[in-house]
């Protein structure tokens, strides 16, 4: 009897590892962007350089929201504890962490304008697909299927299909 229920609990657990480990494969093909090539990848040192300052420039700001984020939502959290929270305490604390979130997304959109004007063509619709990723623009399953590009998102920027140039190479 004892070895009936060894052979069922490992049989179990033999099904449950291996349900597990397929739903991590599903999530990992469907779900997630493949891994990204860095945008500064093939850019020119000089370009990558003023890069990395215009980043350096806004970290500070960065961070300094998201610590303000982190207690906002900290407050909020606190609030669920009450059994009858002040409703307008807990609008106040929504209308602070919207506040923030806006001032984050300003910094964001400023920084890839920003970044995106220091870099050539192909590697700018490259950051702005990032960014729609990022905002929903995109699913992730046509970012893999399709390498993400709309229609014309490269012409829209550059005026033609990518060269060497657009590499930092030579036309």
């Amino acid at each position: 009897m004892k070895g009936k229920w060894l052979v069922v609990t490992v049989l179990v657990a033999s099904v449950t590892l291996n349900l597990a480990a397929f739903g991590a494969f599903l999530y990992k093909r469907i779900d997630c962007p493949e891994q990204e090539e860095p945008i500064l990848h093939e850019v020119r040192p000089e370009a990558k350089e003023r890069v990395q300052l215009l980043h350096l420039e806004l970290k500070p700001q960065m961070d300094s929201l998201r610590d303000e984020m982190r207690m906002a939502r900290y407050r909020l959290s606190r609030l669920l504890r009450q059994t009858e929270p002040d409703p307008d305490d807990v609008e106040l604390r929504l209308e602070e962490i919207a506040v923030i979130q806006k001032g984050l997304n300003r910094l964001a959109f400023e920084n890839a304008r920003r970044v995106g004007a220091e870099l050539p063509p192909y590697q700018r619709m490259r950051l702005y697909q990032r960014f729609e990723r990022h905002c929903g623009l995109r699913s992730a399953y046509s970012w893999t299927q399709g390498r993400g590009r709309l229609a014309g998102d490269y012409e829209e920027i550059s005026g033609g299909p990518p060269t060497g140039a657009d590499y930092g190479g030579s036309p």
